[in-house]
């Protein structure tokens, strides 16, 4: 059980005491609990925040949480995954908490991050190396075109690690627990956030190429290569730099110049 999922069970109750003591529950809050498992971290939100809408994939763990919590008026259970979840059909504002399989954890974010529902602030236990290249600066190498996707919608930040032998089964590699706190005025505009997505995967095509060269590749039937140098170069962007260098805020000044001048993938 869990297994066929690639869940890994939080079983430290040391562990579980300091991830709900970093997300401070309260009575006002709405959670989705993204993959309940045992129900170990629900026990702890259902006592604390107003309301729990727990999301679980595997239908035997499912049908041991709803006779466990499936009574209180402040649950409610579903059993799906949220990958392929509507959502919840109503107008409340969430927080996100979860223990995400490593095998979903980036699509989960994708999908927070993309809108799914109405949410201010997550709080996930995901893979180490996946918060790190989520909450990586300019110029490390973990950046990549995800990295600058969730830090355009939120404030990432890796709040401490917990090791492998606080779960059952043990993963092999560590894990982290992920702050995303959402801005609440978007750094993109809701008509440009697909075309924002785009760019940036134009701009991390061939992470070993230079942003210059990336860029001449996606867009070069519509700009010459001296058009788009002088593009970058207005920018004071050095042409042999690559676009995991590049400062959030450079980067979407540049996308901007791409959207006046009417360039879409």
């Amino acid at each position: 059980m869990g297994a066929r999922y690639g869940q890994h069970f939080l079983r430290s109750a040391k562990k579980l005491h300091w991830i709900i003591s970093r997300v401070e529950p309260s009575g006002g809050d709405d959670i989705i609990e993204v993959g309940c498992g045992r129900g170990e971290m629900t026990s702890y939100l259902v006592k604390e925040a107003g309301t729990v809408l727990g999301v679980e994939i595997e239908p035997v763990l499912f049908a041991s949480l709803n006779e466990r919590f499936g009574s209180l008026e402040n649950v409610r259970l579903v059993n799906a995954d949220f990958l392929k979840w509507q959502g919840p059909n109503d107008d409340k504002t969430y927080r996100l908490v979860g223990n995400l399989p490593f095998y979903a954890a980036t699509a989960i974010i994708d999908q927070v991050v993309g809108d799914k529902v109405a949410w201010s602030d997550a709080h996930f236990l995901i893979q180490r190396e996946v918060a790190l290249r989520i909450c990586s600066p300019p110029g490390r190498r973990q950046r990549g075109w995800f990295s600058l996707w969730v830090q355009s919608k939120a404030d990432a930040t890796i709040l401490g690690d917990i090791s492998p032998k606080a779960f059952w089964p043990r993963p092999r590699v560590n894990s982290s627990l992920l702050r995303l706190e959402r801005f609440e005025e978007p750094m993109i505009a809701m008509e440009d956030r697909e075309g924002w997505r785009r760019f940036l995967h134009a701009c991390f095509a061939q992470k070993r190429k230079t942003l210059l060269n990336n860029l001449c590749s996606a867009f070069g039937e519509k700009f010459t290569k001296e058009q788009l140098k002088g593009m970058i170069g207005n920018l004071a962007i050095d042409e042999l730099v690559r676009a995991e260098a590049l400062e959030l805020g450079l980067m979407l000044d540049l996308f901007n110049g791409f959207v006046r001048e009417g360039a879409w993938l």
